[in-house]
């Protein structure tokens, strides 16, 4: 968001942040990564505990911007080799995103996934599959990616 102030003969603009402490902001959306574990469904609540959800990746604009960002803080921060993100099959059968329970318009999958195993109907990402999706056990334990808006 930007306030513009009027000083004197001069105009100067400044942005204000509009992210929660603790997120960056990218776009429209702000995001934190939490270098805790959790099942997919713990990771859930918690994110809309903190008023946001799940990651939803809608284009790839933003699957650039994320790859970028766990890239360069490196495998060593995190505790598990994944993050959960907020897509699911666990609902409806049907991958979704659980923040706005719409279908999956964009989608970034590792060769061989959605995997076929009726267990695996949460998505994470990882350093393994250069930051692709796969599905997964839900009670896996994982990092996880909060987003809101901004």
């Amino acid at each position: 968001m930007w306030k513009t102030l009027v000083l004197g003969l001069f105009t100067l603009e400044v942005c204000v942040a509009t992210c929660p402490i603790g997120f960056i902001q990218h776009g429209s959306s702000c995001y934190n990564i939490f270098h805790i574990k959790a099942s997919w469904a713990e990771a859930n609540y918690y994110c809309s505990m903190i008023q946001s959800s799940l990651l939803s990746i809608d284009d790839a604009g933003e699957e650039q911007f994320i790859t970028g960002y766990i890239g360069r803080l490196g495998a060593g921060a995190f505790s598990s080799g994944s993050l959960w993100i907020g897509g699911t099959s666990m609902f409806s059968g049907s991958w979704i995103w659980t923040q706005t329970r719409t279908g999956l318009t964009y989608t970034a999958w590792a060769p061989g996934e959605p995997s076929n195993d009726p267990l695996n109907r949460c998505i994470a990402v990882g350093f393994k599959t250069q930051f692709k999706w796969t599905a997964n056990v839900c009670e896996q334990l994982n990092n996880f990616i909060c987003e809101s808006l901004a």
